[in-house]
């Protein structure tokens, strides 16, 4: 088990929460093609995959590969949004925000591994 006491939780207030995640996710059911909705319901699993890893035992190398996962259907859904003809300024807002949140989740996964990794070897 993973002590969370040092985690950053300031830093954490400017993140999305999944729920936010997942009402931005749906916004775009009603409006968008079949290309856009194959990586959302993809985010949307892997979110759920994530969520599942977090209590004990922290399968951390899961949740950093989950990460990478839901970046990539990120970038896919950024880039067929991109190619609506409606403005996608504040969808493109929004994905820099969540890249941020996740950058900072690998960063505070890394200290994790490595805490662990040094636990180990005592």
């Amino acid at each position: 088990m993973v002590d969370d006491t040092n985690v950053d939780r300031d830093a954490s207030s400017s993140h999305p929460t999944k729920e936010e995640l997942e009402a931005m996710f749906e916004s775009f059911e009603s409006s968008c093609c079949d290309e856009v909705m194959f990586p959302v319901s993809q985010c949307t699993l892997q979110i759920d995959e994530l969520e599942a890893w977090i209590y004990p035992p922290q399968e951390i190398d899961k949740m950093k590969q989950t990460v990478k996962i839901i970046q990539g259907n990120l970038d896919e859904v950024e880039t067929q949004v991109k190619c609506l003809k409606s403005s996608t300024d504040g969808f493109t807002g929004a994905c820099a925000k969540l890249r941020n949140s996740f950058k900072h989740m690998e960063t505070e996964l890394d200290k994790r591994s490595e805490v662990e990794l040094n636990r180990k070897g005592d």
